[in-house]
């Protein structure tokens, strides 16, 4: 389990690194990275990079290329704009969960086609897995009548209660 420091550490190289390889890199090899997740050790001397690209004429090799070659770089901008007493060695790692995700929400939607099932929404507003989701939600009646569901998000409508000294809420 990671500690909390390598949580924030984490956190705060992810949200840098992807500014950094989205904005400051000029290497085409890297135009399209996302960072997907970060992973510190826990002495902090380490940290995994996973990253995902949607380049198909770019192979995940020659993004995994230069993102080495720009480690250095990345590592030193790191050390001045977050402080940090210890920078970590940056290791980049090639991420396949965008695809595998895709995958098997392809192989969702073969089997509910196969079944009859087949979801009443538009598919490019939500997903299949989305649509899922939300009717199960819904069936199991975890939802009351002041939710809203939408496609991103499920979202209370009484956010506006007040609580009164015993932390009940009051309405």
């Amino acid at each position: 389990m990671a500690t909390i420091r390598q949580q924030r550490i984490s956190s705060l190289l992810r949200e840098e690194l992807d500014i950094m390889i989205g904005h400051e890199l000029e290497d085409p090899r890297v135009s399209l990275v996302t960072v997907t997740d970060v992973i510190v050790s826990r002495d902090i001397r380490n940290a995994k990079i996973y990253v995902h690209h949607n380049d198909d004429e770019v192979s995940q090799k020659d993004v995994l290329a230069g993102l080495r070659s720009a480690a250095s770089y990345l590592r030193g901008e790191i050390a001045v704009r977050c402080g940090l007493r210890m920078t970590p060695e940056l290791i980049f790692y090639y991420d396949e969960t965008p695809q595998k995700a895709q995958r098997i929400e392809q192989l969702l939607r073969q089997i509910a086609e196969d079944r009859g099932d087949v979801p009443t929404t538009d598919p490019s507003t939500t997903s299949f897995l989305e649509e899922e989701v939300v009717s199960t939600i819904e069936s199991n009646s975890l939802l009351d009548s002041n939710t809203v569901v939408d496609s991103n998000t499920v979202v209370d409508s009484n956010i506006a209660t007040e609580s009164n000294s015993t932390g009940a809420v009051d309405e």
